[in-house]
């Protein structure tokens, strides 16, 4: 519940910012109060303003992002505009949404003690809270590993034990889920709910992955839209009012089960919990719904255009990597390469791809019958496309239209050709009104949404996607989702989607690969995959809110589900 009887801890006050390079506000007469120990969750789709409201709090507004700032933001009812960004981090903690940028350490144990060694804490109590943290985040074995050997959730995790271990009030987030696998999202969640109870620290989410998020006790919900608070509520309130959705929110995929059973949300209980909400009449009409979705056609797959046999690799002969790996990919199938944090998935597509070449690998890897080990980087690239998970390492063009051009234009294509081609992937994308648009303008949504596009305009036979949603608005990622569908359809594309989305794993994919250690422990459909307990605990995969709901009435939550709550039964047509 919203504190009202004390005074905020921070708060905006009439408060809008101009980019110095933009005409318009991007922050229009923002006021918001947040009160200490409370979870504040700041939400809206890609442009809404999100980034720029983390920016102004953190203080990079306006000493790195220079522009126009009217209005006030107090700090305990002190005004701190004019802070610089080292004061500010006295009071503010913050993780970047780009952990890249944030690492400053040799190693993941001198990164952590960064802030320690600043204030000149001693020797041994600094070597006692960065092992505390470690522990904590399970860094522990990572700890002399150079943070750019880290994979996407280990960054994560890693720049926040570099904040917390410096106990500021309060702590700011910058879309903490994006990288994490299920389960792993789940333990950093909890684990701000302790850090609330046990040091009464204020937390402010900036968020899109917002079904886990609603599942804990979050005091206010605000929602921005063109750079205004458009809704400042509570979890329950938002699910029962539509307002997610209305503003290009991701709303949990059990609750749009719920309204396809027309079962109305105000006669609900425990409605924020899928293992316990109850209505009605409810497993009748769940049942009678499902029942009603269509039926998807059967896909005839090719033969395997790329296979992995007897796969062995390591960093060095004492950190042993692969483990005997084998896995196939057929022509005009979608796989999803699923697992926990650190399990190899990354290491396995630079292998793939080519960014690894080692002659320590052992195993046979083949591209068409062709030796894979015997194709250059640019021969690969021929066949496979490769969409990385940062999009600011891919985009190297000014403008928006020439970056989804560059590739077409290298190959030869006519500019009439070229221009025909840009648009309708623009368009798909929702980047159209922004094509002549500096990219550095962006948000790292749409940067990584322009990243995709600038790929798939090549139609090659294999696209690799590594976490293709993160950082996506609902609108968007339901787009993007069809497009690829779209592309396996038409073109008979064969897809690898590296994901730790569940929902899109369900939604997407007609096989599922489970790598976990190093081994792949399970090859089956999503369903299969999240129906095994097993797999699921050793791959940190965490069952979709739809697979609780519908397992407690022993209904299946297979692909026709997930497509039918997705709106992608167009996808359905043989």
């Amino acid at each position: 519940m919203v504190k009202t009887d004390n005074a905020p801890i921070l708060e905006l006050r009439d408060v809008t910012f101009k980019y110095a390079a933009q005409k318009e506000p991007t922050l229009k007469k923002l006021n918001l109060k947040i009160h200490a120990g409370e979870l504040v969750v700041i939400a809206g789709a890609s442009g809404s303003g999100k980034s720029t409201l983390g920016r102004l709090i953190s203080g990079l507004i306006p000493e790195a992002y220079p522009g126009d700032l009217t209005g006030d933001l107090l700090i305990n009812g002190q005004v701190v505009n004019g802070q610089s960004i080292f004061e500010r981090s006295q009071a503010i903690g913050t993780v970047l949404q780009d952990t890249n940028a944030q690492f400053v350490g040799l190693s993941v144990a001198e990164d952590v003690a960064f802030a320690l060694e600043n204030d000149g804490v001693a020797t041994d109590p600094m070597h006692a809270a960065v092992l505390e943290w470690l522990e904590r985040l399970d860094l522990g074995q990572r700890m002399n590993l150079a943070p750019q050997f880290l994979s996407g959730g280990q960054k994560q995790r890693t720049a926040m034990a570099g904040v917390l271990i410096d106990e500021s009030p309060i702590l700011l987030l910058d879309e903490p889920l994006a990288s994490l696998d299920q389960q792993s999202g789940s333990d950093m969640l909890d684990l701000l709910d302790r850090l609330r109870e046990e040091r009464g620290l204020t937390i402010i989410l900036i968020e899109h992955r917002l079904t886990q998020v609603l599942q804990h006790n979050l005091d206010q919900l605000v929602i921005l839209d063109a750079g205004q608070i458009q809704s400042n509520t509570d979890a329950l309130t938002a699910v029962q009012t539509n307002c997610l959705p209305a503003y290009g929110l991701a709303e949990p995929l059990y609750i749009r089960l719920l309204k396809r059973a027309g079962i109305d949300l105000d006669e609900t209980q425990q409605l924020l919990l899928p293992e316990q909400v109850t209505a009605p009449h409810l497993a009748e009409k769940l049942a009678s719904t499902i029942a009603d979705f269509p039926t998807l056609p059967t896909d005839n797959f090719g033969e395997p255009i790329l296979t992995v046999e007897h796969l062995s690799y390591g960093y060095g002969p004492a950190e042993p990597l692969f483990k005997d790996v084998n896995f196939h990919l057929d022509a005009g199938e979608i796989v999803a390469l699923v697992g926990k944090n650190g399990s190899g998935k990354s290491t396995l597509i630079n292998i793939l791809t080519g960014f690894i070449t080692d002659k320590k690998m052992n195993g046979d890897l083949r591209l068409h019958n062709q030796d894979l080990s015997k194709l250059s980087i640019k021969e690969r690239a021929d066949v496979i496309g490769y969409v990385i998970q940062d999009p600011n390492l891919m985009l190297t063009q000014s403008s928006v239209y020439d970056e989804v051009a560059l590739g077409l234009r290298l190959r030869g294509y006519e500019e009439a050709d070229i221009e025909t081609t840009v648009t309708d992937l623009l368009k798909t994308a929702g980047l159209y009104p922004m094509r002549n648009w500096p990219i550095d303008s962006l948000s790292f949504g749409q940067k990584k949404r322009l990243s995709i596009i600038a790929i798939l305009a090549l139609r090659l036979e294999i696209l690799i996607l590594d976490e293709p949603t993160a950082g996506q608005d609902a609108y968007h990622a339901q787009k993007l989702i069809a497009f690829i569908l779209k592309l396996k359809r038409e073109y008979e594309l064969t897809i690898l989607v590296v994901t730790h989305d569940m929902g899109l794993m369900c939604t997407i994919a007609d096989r599922s690969v489970v790598l976990v250690d190093g081994e792949i422990i399970a090859n089956g459909t999503p369903a299969a995959i999240l129906a095994d307990q097993d797999v699921v605990t050793a791959g940190n995969l965490q069952a979709t809110t739809v697979h609780t709901l519908l397992q407690r009435f022993d209904l299946v939550a297979d692909t026709r589900v997930f497509r039918a709550l997705t709106g992608q039964e167009a996808h359905n047509e043989s």
